[in-house]
């Protein structure tokens, strides 16, 4: 799995390095600015569409050029309609490069009981940099499926977020991707997105009555390569909770869902790799946490890093992590090392890792030096070299006002590694602080799960997050 990890940052900072190298303008947008309004002020949708053409349709903004950067002031944006009747989206398609700094901005679906639903923006076929942003309030309602209540990333877009948050953004009617939507496995491996330094809370799917097929609280991926860095997945649920099938993966779920034989020579259809990040207090009908599934052949893979994925909830035995793979020799690998995956359910039959429906093709594979429970699912490493202990908290404090659970003084997973086997270069936990920087043996040793141990409890994110 790892040698297929290269080759996504290198194609998103590739596309970043060549964007950045053409004639790009940089576009100011006035404060709270939206709509197309010829004022004077230069709004988001005018520059964004300046940007998209490379021209000047809107005198208010200045021309787009190349990999045009859009720069919003701090402040809230807010929106209350789609783009155009009959739309679900209230920005504008992005098929080109462009980068948007948010500097702390909110693009914020109006709160008035007459808003209709809509998503912020969808993207394809172009790279896309999202910086210092939060979006709050996306809805999507409609007959059927919708999917991505705030973002959609497809037919090889390639995204690249920063220090952004997703807040309570919802997909409804079977919707797939509370926050963002990536998607589309035609011709191999499809769109790309890497999350750096986000927030993904109070995100939410819901089902309709007597369907199932929602998922994805926070994240669905049916196709394509996603890296997550140093970000953390609090709260977010796939709703009702309590209906049979009403939904899978109550922050992340990865799947095979549009793709078809022949569209990916080796049959990879997802890749996903989670490092320095925290799942905690997730809802779902089925796999609180994170849901895998797959079918027709083909294959999915999630590795997980230095991860904390705790006291997440489902109504089935799947509290934690559930992968299914289906009927037609569909194939899950999971891998996870230095991760804290554990106290997903207190019942006696919850687990912490299940492979749904008894199917004998999820594989589930210990990197080592991680907290697990001797009873709950997960494959133990072939060495010993787990931590195994029936009690999570023994280990671990509750969540913070961080989104981190701090380590507690004098557990084995503190100091338990030497720097050199923190994982591909890895320097620094969740909150953006140095690993081996805390109490400890002069700094050369790092410590188990998403937060380095620093013993001071509650603290400010090192990238922003408060």
């Amino acid at each position: 799995m790892n040698p297929a990890r290269s080759r996504v940052l290198p194609l998103i900072l590739g596309l970043a390095l060549s964007a950045g190298s053409a004639s790009a303008a940089t576009i100011v947008v006035a404060a709270g600015e939206t709509g197309i309004a010829a004022n004077g002020h230069c709004s988001l949708i005018e520059a964004m569409e300046n940007a998209q053409t490379d021209s000047r349709v809107h005198a208010d903004c200045v021309a787009g050029s190349g990999a045009d950067v859009i720069r919003l002031s701090p402040g809230d944006y807010v929106l209350a309609q789609p783009l155009s009747p009959g739309s679900n989206t209230a920005l504008p398609h992005i098929s080109t490069p462009m980068t948007i700094q948010g500097n702390g901005s909110t693009l914020r679906r109006s709160a008035h009981p007459s808003t209709p639903p809509f998503r912020f923006m969808t993207m394809s076929a172009a790279s896309l940099t999202l910086e210092g942003l939060t979006f709050r309030n996306a809805r999507l309602q409609t007959t059927y499926y919708f999917d991505g209540g705030a973002v959609i990333s497809q037919s090889g877009g390639s995204l690249l977020a920063r220090d952004v948050r997703f807040i309570d953004n919802g997909a409804s009617s079977n919707g797939r991707g509370g926050a963002v939507f990536i998607a589309n496995a035609s011709g191999g491996i499809g769109a790309h997105a890497v999350f750096e330094d986000c927030l993904f809370e109070g995100n939410f799917t819901d089902t309709l009555p007597g369907q199932h097929g929602s998922g994805g609280g926070a994240i669905w991926i049916e196709g394509g390569e996603l890296e997550i860095e140093r970000c953390a997945f609090i709260d977010n649920r796939t709703q009702p909770v309590d209906v049979p099938q009403a939904g899978n993966g109550g922050a992340l779920h990865i799947s095979d869902l549009g793709a078809e034989a022949g569209d990916v020579p080796d049959g990879l259809v997802s890749q996903v790799w989670v490092r320095n990040s925290t799942f905690s207090g997730n809802r779902a009908d089925t796999a609180g946490g994170i849901g895998l599934q797959v079918g027709q052949g083909f294959v999915l893979s999630l590795g997980l890093e230095q991860v904390t994925l705790v006291d997440n909830r489902a109504r089935t035995s799947a509290k934690g992590i559930g992968a299914h793979a289906g009927m037609d020799a569909g194939q899950v690998f999971i891998h996870y090392a230095r991760s804290i995956l554990h106290g997903n359910g207190a019942g006696a039959n919850d687990k912490d890792c299940v492979s749904l429906g008894g199917m004998p093709r999820v594989y589930w594979e210990s990197g080592g030096a991680n907290l697990l429970a001797p009873d709950r699912g997960c494959t133990l490493d072939a060495f010993g070299e787990d931590f195994v202990d029936a009690d999570p908290w023994a280990h671990i404090q509750p969540l913070l006002h961080d989104h981190g659970h701090d380590l507690k003084a004098g557990s084995p997973l503190v100091d338990a590694l030497a720097l050199a086997h923190c994982g591909h270069g890895q320097s620094r936990d969740q909150r953006g602080r140095l690993r081996g920087g805390g109490p400890g043996a002069g700094g050369a040793h790092c410590d188990v799960g998403a937060v380095e141990y620093y013993g001071d409890g509650d603290v400010i994110f090192a990238h922003g997050f408060d």
